[in-house]
């Protein structure tokens, strides 16, 4: 890739995980949440030890038999703290609103990275982290309708809900602490992994993982699904990993990271603007404040800080 072309394969990208949100919140309108936890990502597990076993055979028996615990650990989190949590906090939540939550994780990634003495906390940072943390405020405490349902949510709800959400930014700021050392070469065996196949490595045990939230009712749920139903599910699969993964790490190795990270201020918007057509959730004063006030926030707490570099391996 040359040219323009990275940049605008990386704003596809973007566009396409901005969808995954109202994708999300209208699945969760027709089946549970862990019911949409497994039929996502047992299809996305035989993705990724299908593209482990053709492109990164060497990489799987040189590294799997020693980092096993490490990709299982940070699979976990990806799996449950991160989408089981983003999937129950949307039978609630309005997709846009969730989309915003989602986008502070780099803001507790810089808090994080701070409190643990990996990062220094400047000023700049802490001014960016109230900023985004008042949107988050505004979004906290504003119920809306739902979107689909129209349903007018009680005020203690959406706040328990809200603040629930906020699981999943905080494990992917700490799914990214963890993983960046090993994306870098600055852990203790000096290795470096290659970003793709580190992602594809805690994505293949996530079916599995899932299967811990079976029932049997899913057969009938599944026999149920509409058009629209698919088309969602399929989405998420094929178009939120799959496509979304490829063009991120190709656009890594041919535009700087700290550009490539400024593009995923893009997805809350996309996510927003979706929500709006798809689902007819209302832009309300409070919404739009958030927002504004959530990407003011983490692009100033993210002046000069490299921490999310090579990072959002795994926020979709």
């Amino acid at each position: 890739m040359s040219g323009v072309f990275p940049y605008v394969v990386l704003a596809l990208a973007m566009a396409v995980w901005g969808g995954a949100f109202p994708a999300i919140k209208y699945l969760v309108e027709k089946i549970s949440p862990g019911d949409l936890l497994i039929l996502r990502f047992i299809p996305t597990s035989i993705i990724a030890i299908t593209w482990i076993f053709v492109s990164y055979r060497k990489d799987f028996r040189s590294l799997f038999p020693r980092y096993w615990p490490l990709f299982l650990f940070i699979g976990f989190l990806w799996l449950y703290c991160y989408h089981f949590v983003l999937n129950i906090g949307e039978t609630v939540l309005t997709a846009g609103v969730s989309g915003l939550i989602i986008a502070t994780y780099p803001v507790f990634t810089v808090l994080i990275s701070a409190a643990i003495g990996k990062e220094s906390l400047t000023t700049g940072k802490i001014i960016g982290c109230m900023v985004a943390f008042a949107g988050s405020a505004f979004l906290t405490l504003a119920p809306s309708n739902t979107g689909i349902s129209q349903t007018v949510i009680p005020n203690s709800k959406w706040i328990g809900y809200a603040i629930f959400t906020f699981i999943a930014p905080i494990s992917a700021a700490v799914h990214t602490i963890i993983a960046r050392p090993y994306l870098i070469g600055e852990n203790r065996g000096g290795v470096k992994i290659d970003p793709l196949f580190f992602t594809l490595a805690y994505m293949a045990p996530g079916g599995l993982m899932s299967l811990v939230l079976y029932r049997p009712l899913i057969a009938s749920e599944i026999a149920s699904g509409d058009t629209v139903f698919w088309l969602s599910l399929g989405f998420l699969i094929f178009g939120c990993t799959l496509f979304s993964y490829i063009a991120w790490f190709k656009a890594l190795k041919n535009i700087e990271a700290g550009k490539v990270a400024i593009f995923s201020f893009m997805v809350p918007v996309f996510s927003l603007i979706y929500s709006k057509i798809f689902l007819n959730e209302a832009f309300t004063f409070q919404s739009i404040i958030g927002a504004v006030c959530i990407i003011a926030g983490i692009a100033v707490s993210n002046i000069g800080n490299d921490v999310i570099r090579n990072g959002r391996n795994s926020t979709r």
